[in-house]
């Protein structure tokens, strides 16, 4: 383009006749008479000046606006490399009760929303329950709630998660829940990875049973809105009740699902 504008010259600017537009009248002018005496050779060095000018003027607007161009194309690539592609999730996934959203504030972050239910069956620690105690089915149902699970990923690394309600995704209270967030004991999910949504559903399930067993040494929220109060948790328990052991820590600790158990219902504490 810059080419082309050097090349130009007052030469190329021929004309037979001259148009004047005084207000809304078109005035066509005609040669009459040709003068000798007019230095043809000035004035077209005058307009080639003028010429050469405009020239100027075009091919610094066309510097800056390359430069604009080069500048914006650079960032639609970065945007692009830092950018996560959505996941495959189908309906296979989605009856399992999994969805994914682009993250609101990163480009690289993607927040699965898992369908869950939070339905506490276990209550173990504590000087009086040195052992797992199975919660009474009815405060069992009692106590039993649909949540979301909202997991944050970046790239393939996990984040983040959380808890939260059904609708409006709020926090939701339940007695590891501090102000910060959910306690998961010694689970250490930011050292998970993930590959497939499947992998993001097992994660999920495996929140799920965490969640199963409250142990009294990591009590947050003593009294979690929509749950019954701990005391009364405590008077409905079946202490004699035969709970399948599980795998603990010293600190009875809540670290994990079993690997060594082959249903992987119930949690580990």
């Amino acid at each position: 383009m810059t080419n082309s504008i050097d090349n130009m010259g007052f030469h190329d600017f021929k004309a037979k006749k001259m148009r004047v537009m005084i207000g809304s009248k078109v005035m066509k002018l005609e040669v009459v008479n040709d003068y000798d005496s007019v230095d043809e050779t000035s004035i077209r060095k005058e307009y080639d000046d003028k010429l050469d000018n405009i020239k100027v003027s075009i091919k610094q607007y066309v510097k800056r606006l390359s430069k604009d161009i080069e500048l914006k194309e650079k960032e639609l690539t970065k945007k692009l490399n830092e950018s996560c592609p959505m996941p495959n999730v189908n309906t296979v996934h989605a009856r399992q009760g999994l969805s994914v959203v682009k993250d609101d504030y990163y480009d690289d972050c993607l927040i699965w929303l898992y369908s869950g239910v939070y339905s506490p069956k276990y209550v173990v620690g504590g000087y009086s329950y040195e052992k797992k105690n199975r919660i009474e089915p009815a405060f069992i149902k009692k106590n039993t709630s649909n949540i979301t699970l909202v997991v944050k990923t970046k790239g393939k690394q996990i984040v983040s998660v959380k808890t939260s309600k059904p609708i409006g995704l709020g926090l939701f209270q339940h007695y590891h829940m501090m102000t910060s967030g959910d306690c998961w004991g010694n689970w250490k999910h930011a050292e998970e990875t993930w590959e497939t949504p499947d992998d993001i559903i097992a994660l999920c399930r495996k929140a799920e049973t965490l969640l199963e067993t409250i142990n009294l040494d990591s009590i947050a929220n003593r009294s979690p809105r929509g749950l019954s109060r701990l005391a009364t948790l405590k008077k409905h328990l079946l202490l004699n009740d035969d709970v399948r052991s599980t795998t603990t820590t010293q600190s009875n600790s809540r670290i994990g699902i079993d690997t060594n158990n082959t249903n992987t219902g119930w949690s580990t504490i």
